[in-house]
């Protein structure tokens, strides 16, 4: 819709890299926002802070690491828990991470109820898919039911969107 209402690519290099408050900001006037919480968080962490007891990774083995989780984030009028990473390069895009039932609900865990969605050449992309940075072929450790790297369940999103089974075998 920014891309569509303003003609602006929405790209890193378009908001200047490093540059994620702009895209932030532009990004909440599209959304039902009840709760602004800036890059200091709404789930309880400084923009310093990394990793949070919170949140796991997919096999729920470990917390996970939130520097893709940091530079704001809002609660929508649903209380979805809403993201944002744009200290990125073009060919990464931004990252929109998103608890679809909220922070104040378990599990708490990417793959679960934490979906990461790729923002790049202005469409919005299923971590894991094939045109994605984080393809799951190419990054298989970050959707794995027993894996242990901080960023395991980051690339989640295809599957739990296109595998008929993908929440009956949850780890």
């Amino acid at each position: 819709m920014i891309y569509t209402d303003t003609g602006l690519s929405v790209t890193p290099e378009r908001y200047g890299y490093g540059e994620s408050k702009t895209f932030f900001n532009e990004l909440k006037k599209y959304m039902k926002v009840v709760k602004d919480c800036g890059s200091s968080g709404c789930v309880g962490w400084g923009d310093v802070t990394y990793v949070i007891d919170n949140y796991l990774i997919y096999s729920k083995k470990s917390a996970i690491g939130t520097h893709f989780l940091d530079d704001g984030q809002f609660i929508l009028q649903d209380g979805s828990l809403v993201m944002i990473d744009g200290e990125t390069t073009d060919e990464r895009g931004f990252l929109i991470s998103v608890d679809i039932n909220g922070s104040e609900k378990r599990p708490n865990a990417w793959g679960h109820d934490l979906f990461t969605f790729e923002v790049k050449n202005n469409k919005l992309i299923l971590t894991g898919a094939s045109d994605s940075y984080y393809d799951i072929k190419k990054y298989p450790y970050l959707c794995d039911r027993t894996g242990t790297n901080s960023q395991n369940g980051l690339a989640c999103t295809y599957l739990a969107l296109t595998d008929a089974n993908y929440f009956k075998n949850l780890p």
